[in-house]
């Protein structure tokens, strides 16, 4: 039993800086994007997703930072299926 309270304290652990990490990582994005005025009303902005937690993590800041932003725009994710080996990867068919 004792085991199992103390997973859930490093569960509540990790959440808790994980929302701190992303306030950190939103806040950094919104600074360059107000500072270089990266975004533009009615923009349509594409972010590349590998996979990998730098493009997710960009294309879930951009998301949540239309709730903020007071201009709109649209965001898109794209991917690439590079057809290594004429082996068909894309499963959406």
């Amino acid at each position: 039993m004792r085991n199992l309270k103390y997973k859930n304290t490093a569960i509540m652990r990790y959440f808790s800086n994980m929302d701190t990490f992303m306030q950190q990582i939103m806040s950094q994005i919104r600074a360059a994007v107000d500072s270089y005025q990266l975004i533009q009303p009615g923009d349509r902005i594409a972010v590349g997703i590998s996979g990998g937690k730098d493009s997710l993590i960009l294309l879930c800041t951009l998301a949540n930072m239309r709730k903020f932003l007071p201009m709109k725009y649209d965001l898109v994710a794209i991917t690439v299926d590079p057809c290594f080996n004429n082996i068909q990867t894309d499963f959406s068919q």
